[in-house]
């Protein structure tokens, strides 16, 4: 029995398309490494846990199937994991209006959290939420998943420059946004 901790992502996903014995556990091995980060992303993007569980699976089917049929060679799985399910969340937004996850929902928080700390990330909740789509997408993935800019640009399809732009204007936004609800400590 080998144990696939230890082979690489793209090693796995060739594990995946081969009819071996190890393509279950291959696929077991992807989804601990990426469902957490998948469903995260999910979550914050459609807003709902409803239509986050279902673009969830949905992604893990089409990945599946992809590899099984052997429609495609990755090397980089993170990446095509979050661009199945940012063509799926994507699509589904483009169908509905009213989008909104609180912080916590978010973050998948079980701990208890102090009173601040929660009024804070219903606030940074707000703030987000009153992002353009296009800079909110940019900061989840480079900020809260924290992937570097060119595989977000791999994700979107959009230049390096862009992504920083976003970034960097989303970063202004929030700031703005929370401006009136923090002390200036110096």
């Amino acid at each position: 029995m080998k144990d696939l901790g230890t082979y690489t992502d793209a090693a796995l996903f060739a594990l995946l398309m081969a009819k071996s014995n190890e393509r279950e556990k291959a696929f077991a091995e992807l989804y601990s490494r990426y469902s957490q980060k998948v469903y995260l992303y999910c979550s914050k993007v459609m807003g709902n846990r409803q239509d986050a569980n279902d673009l969830f699976q949905e992604t893990w089917m089409k990945f599946h199937n992809a590899a099984v049929k052997a429609e495609v060679v990755v090397e980089n799985v993170g990446g095509y994991l979050f661009r199945i399910a940012r063509n799926l969340c994507l699509n589904k937004k483009r169908s509905q209006q009213n989008v909104h996850v609180t912080f916590e929902e978010f973050y998948g928080s079980t701990h208890d959290t102090t009173y601040e700390q929660k009024e804070f990330n219903e606030l940074l909740n707000r703030a987000l939420d009153l992002l353009d789509v296009d800079y909110r997408e940019a900061f989840v993935l480079h900020e809260i998943e924290g992937l570097p800019y060119d595989e977000i640009s791999v994700i979107t399809g959009d230049t390096v420059a862009a992504l920083k732009n976003r970034v960097w204007r989303a970063r202004k936004q929030i700031r703005q946004f929370l401006s009136p609800f923090l002390i200036d400590v110096q």
